[in-house]
């Protein structure tokens, strides 16, 4: 089996609101990297690198252990 078959597989046990979490991940995270000059991305950068990394990290528990 290689990595696309792997992950493909991976994905396709994924449920809805899996998939809706990773898009919020990848909206938090194009929003710090993107908006970085942003008064309120500065202002309240440390609750958005909390949010990411654990919704980062639950997302991966689930992707790698729970499928």
């Amino acid at each position: 089996m290689n990595v696309f078959e792997w992950a493909e597989k991976k994905i396709h046990n994924m449920k809805w609101w899996d998939m809706s979490m990773v898009k919020t991940v990848s909206l938090l995270f194009g929003l710090i990297i993107g908006a970085y000059v942003s008064g309120f991305v500065q202002d309240n950068i440390t609750v958005l690198v909390v949010l990411t990394a654990a919704l980062w990290a639950f997302g991966a528990y689930r992707f790698f252990f729970r499928y």
